[in-house]
């Protein structure tokens, strides 16, 4: 693991520190329509294919904003980031980068 992935670590577990506490304190501001996704994944620089995945393991779940018929599935950005940063760090356990022990 190189230095430089390290500092990305922890630039994304502030971030979603900061987005959990987003997430508490407005909870409308965390929610992303399924429509918008996509756009916002990319800004983040976040691959399709992993979201796909990772919404396909249960580690990102969307939900429906509302009651009524027509109402749109949402997903939370705080636990996008959050499955995205687990990820990585698996990633990185399996191919040894990081020393189990």
């Amino acid at each position: 693991m190189t230095l430089s992935e390290v500092n990305r670590l922890i630039k994304e577990s502030v971030q979603i520190g900061v987005m959990q506490a987003i997430k508490t304190y407005e909870p409308a501001r965390d929610c992303i329509r399924a429509s918008e996704l996509r756009a916002w994944l990319s800004l983040n620089k976040i691959d399709y294919g992993l979201f796909r995945r990772l919404e396909e393991a249960g580690l990102v779940k969307k939900m429906k904003q509302g009651n009524g018929t027509n109402s749109p599935m949402v997903y939370s950005k705080a636990e996008v980031k959050q499955a995205v940063a687990t990820s990585t760090v698996c990633g990185w356990l399996a191919d040894g980068s990081i020393d189990k022990n």
